[in-house]
């Protein structure tokens, strides 16, 4: 089976935040865009017709803010994603770790089912990131077929401070 590119579902994970720096124990919504590449690593066929896809996804992060916490941060995001024969999505799971300008670093988990949006979650954090929970999701707006990816983030942020 030929694994498509467009058929992979958009991790773009830059999956962050509008945030200011200053964290507060009060949500907040977090949002903003995701821009950059995937690219397959291997593709192992599983029986039944499925197919185990791992893919490698490079993305800039860009708040609606445009400054704050995780603006013009980089993330690098490894999945492995099971696929129907017709490239449709079973589910995926994967990690992804981000580094923003001033060098703190951040972890999350992701988790996607069908055609339903990327759901996400930071795991840990260092610097300003230490303590910050923020969980959401993640839309595609676009996949093209020489693997650059554009995808849209909302989440909601607590502080554990």
């Amino acid at each position: 089976m030929t694994i498509k590119i467009k058929s992979l579902p958009l991790l773009g994970m830059g999956l962050l935040a509008s945030l200011s720096c200053t964290s507060s124990a009060v949500a907040a919504d977090v949002t903003g865009y995701t821009s950059g590449t995937q690219k397959v690593i291997s593709s192992i066929p599983l029986g039944n017709g499925l197919t185990a896809v791992r893919v490698l996804y490079l993305v800039g992060i860009v708040t609606d803010a445009q400054e704050g916490l995780f603006h013009g941060a980089t993330q690098q995001c490894l999945a492995t994603v099971i696929q129907n024969e017709d490239g449709s999505v079973v589910e995926g799971h994967g990690a992804c770790d981000g580094i923003d300008p001033e060098g703190d670093i951040w972890w999350l988990s992701i988790s996607m089912e069908g055609d339903s949006p990327i759901q996400w979650a930071v795991t840990a954090g260092t610097g300003k990131y230490e303590g910050l929970a923020t969980t959401g999701f993640n839309t595609a707006i676009a996949q093209h077929a020489d693997g650059m990816i554009l995808g849209r983030f909302e989440g909601n942020h607590a502080a554990d401070q």
